[in-house]
């Protein structure tokens, strides 16, 4: 099935909802388990939640993936609807060792195959460590953690604080033109994840521009478009910065990353998006690349023709009509590939 402009499948229900968006060490993870069904007096997404039946049963499976989206299940176990506490039902979450991203999803079958609705994204808090400075290549410098024996934990002495736990969504932005869907690797920048989230339920993106779309390697065909700075002028933001994150994820086609200065602890607002693999050498591992374009690649590639000016400006705006958070579909569904533009000689984001 093709979709047009505007056309995106419709969104998985989330079987799983946090009670709280934060949760801090050794404290019950609470979250509802039930099913979404559409309700006549919803005013909202949340409203819409209806309080699920004391006979219902779920599975739920603890995930982890990795940079190619490869899944691992660690446990499953079996709960009946309504609150759940996650860490008396997975104790490994405050046991561990080695705090990372986890997903929690739900099955309505014991053998967890026949999964429903988006999972649960559980981001654990650690102190960070900071990238303050760059090396003759322009790559981030990123602190090493100490060294460990007998006498440090594991984690490196990054202590571990509790979870972040929100439901996976994906990024829609509505071009005008037509609808781009991005997937939000959490996994792979959570943290940056977490702050692009806010900024787009703040309505942060909402009315504006693309403010530039680009080469960065001198070739007539554009390889990037840029936007996120409200002033148009490619120097404003949000107030505030981030540090940079290291992601595994390359830069290709439809690839979504934080744009920043020459300091890679200055994002804030601005992303761009990548329009090939050829860009990819200069920019992995050297900007945070944090999703993937999972829809709209006919929208991205209009806007990759956009006529500009000699400062890689559009000559006519391009404005954000919105941009909005909708639930993803189940863990392990397939996400599908799009070819590079036409000329660019590189090969879909694995």
């Amino acid at each position: 099935m093709v979709l047009g402009h505007g056309m995106l499948p419709a969104a998985a229900a989330a079987q799983i909802r946090p009670v709280l968006e934060c949760t801090t060490l050794n404290r019950p993870i609470r979250v509802i388990v039930g099913s979404l069904r559409p309700s006549t007096m919803a005013t909202s997404e949340s409203d819409a939640f209806q309080s699920p039946s004391a006979e219902s049963a779920f599975t739920l499976l603890l995930v982890a993936t990795d940079a190619q989206s490869a899944e691992t299940v660690i446990e499953s176990r079996p709960v009946s609807a309504g609150e759940v506490d996650l860490a008396e039902v997975f104790p490994r979450l405050w046991k561990t060792d080695d705090p990372r991203v986890l997903h929690v999803q739900a099955a309505t079958d014991e053998s967890g195959r026949t999964r429903i609705g988006a999972p649960l994204t559980l981001v654990p808090m650690l102190t960070p460590r900071y990238a303050p400075r760059v090396d003759r290549t322009g790559t981030p410098q990123v602190n090493p953690p100490p060294p460990t024996d007998a006498r440090t934990p594991p984690a490196s002495a990054r202590a571990f604080s509790g979870y972040w736990t929100f439901v996976d969504q994906r990024l829609i932005l509505d071009m005008g033109s037509g609808e781009m869907a991005f997937a939000l690797r959490a996994d792979a920048a959570p943290y940056s994840v977490l702050h692009l989230r806010r900024l787009v339920q703040s309505g942060f993106y909402e009315g504006v521009g693309v403010h530039r779309i680009a080469s960065l390697s001198g070739q007539t065909a554009p390889e990037i478009v840029q936007f996120g700075d409200p002033t148009g002028t490619g120097l404003g933001g949000p107030g505030f910065l981030i540090d940079f994150e290291p992601s595994p994820l390359t830069h290709a086609f439809g690839t979504l990353s934080l744009a920043r200065t020459s300091d890679p602890n200055s994002a804030g607002s601005q992303v761009f998006i990548t329009l090939s693999a050829d860009v990819g050498p200069a920019l992995n591992g050297k900007y945070t690349a944090l999703g993937r374009l999972v829809d709209g690649a006919d929208v991205l590639r209009s806007l990759a023709k956009t006529p500009t000016g000699a400062d890689a400006r559009p000559r006519e705006p391009i404005v954000i009509r919105s941009a909005r958070l909708v639930d993803a579909p189940p863990i392990g569904t397939k996400a599908p590939q799009f070819d590079e533009l036409p000329g660019t000689g590189g090969r879909p984001a694995r």
